[in-house]
C-alpha cells in the first residue's frame, strides 16, 4: 500500500505543474508537457510493463458539477477507451448528487 501511496502522491505533484499540448496524439490522447500556462483536467499515467495485467490510472476533476477528484485505474489494453471510461464514472459519481433540501 505504501507504494501506491508513493506513486499517488508523486502524481499530485505532477498536476502542480501547468502543461502545454504536443502536437501528436499518442493513443488516441492528446499528450502535454510543463510549459507554465494552461490546466491539464485528466491525467493518464500507464505501466510500460509489456503484459496483460499493465495498468494504467487515471484522475480527474468533477468540477463545475461537484468539487471531487476521482482517481480509477484499468487495463492498459483499455486507454484507448479512457473517455468513454471518464464519462461512464462521471455519470455514475454525479447519480449520487443529492439536491440540498429546500427551506
Amino acid at each position: 500500500m505504501a507504494a501506491t501511496t508513493g506513486r499517488r502522491s508523486a502524481r499530485r505533484e505532477k498536476r502542480k505543474y501547468v502543461y502545454r499540448l504536443l502536437p501528436d496524439l499518442e493513443f488516441g490522447l492528446f499528450a502535454y508537457a510543463p510549459d507554465g500556462r494552461g490546466r491539464v483536467a485528466t491525467y493518464i499515467e500507464c505501466s510500460n510493463v509489456h503484459h496483460r495485467a499493465a495498468r494504467c490510472a487515471q484522475e480527474f476533476d468533477l468540477s463545475p458539477d461537484m468539487e471531487a477528484a476521482v482517481s480509477i485505474s484499468y487495463r492498459k489494453d483499455l486507454l484507448v477507451h479512457w473517455r468513454a471510461i471518464q464519462d461512464s464514472v462521471r455519470h455514475t459519481v454525479l447519480g449520487f448528487r443529492a439536491d440540498p433540501p429546500s427551506n
